[in-house]
C-alpha cells in the first residue's frame, strides 16, 4: 500500500489561548486550558458559565467572520512563507480545512429569542 504524503503548508488557530497558532501550541505544551467563568453565560439557559472564549473585537458586528479572517490570514501567511522556501505546491494539491467547535453564540441567542441571526 502506498502512503499518501501530506504537507501542512499553513495553519491558523483561534481559541481561548489567543488568536494565533503560537499561543495555542504554548498552551498545549504548558497544559493550559484557559477555561474561566464568564458572566455572559450565567443564567438558567446555560449549564455552566465556565467557558473558553476566543478574544474578539467587541465592536465587530460579525465576530465569527472576524475570527475566521484572522485564522485564514495566518494560514495564508504560513503557506506563502513555506512556498518561497520550498517548491510551490500546485493548485491541484492544495485544500482548505475549516473547523469550528461552536457556532456564533450571538446568532444562536438571537434565534432562540426569535430574532434574526444578525443585527441589520
Amino acid at each position: 500500500m502506498r502512503e499518501i504524503q501530506v504537507a501542512i503548508a499553513g495553519c491558523g488557530a483561534i481559541c481561548a489561548t489567543g488568536n494565533d497558532t503560537a499561543s495555542f501550541l504554548t498552551a498545549l505544551k504548558n497544559n493550559t486550558s484557559c477555561l474561566r467563568p464568564n458572566e455572559r453565560f450565567t443564567g438558567p439557559r446555560f449549564q455552566s458559565n465556565i467557558v473558553g472564549t476566543a478574544p474578539i473585537d467587541a465592536t465587530s458586528d460579525d465576530p465569527a467572520y472576524q475570527l475566521a479572517s484572522i485564522a485564514l490570514r495566518e494560514a495564508i501567511s504560513g503557506f506563502y512563507q513555506l512556498s518561497t522556501i520550498n517548491h510551490p505546491l500546485s493548485s491541484n494539491r492544495t485544500g482548505l480545512v475549516l473547523s469550528t467547535t461552536k457556532a456564533n453564540i450571538e446568532a444562536l441567542e438571537r434565534l432562540s429569542d426569535g430574532r434574526p441571526c444578525s443585527a441589520p
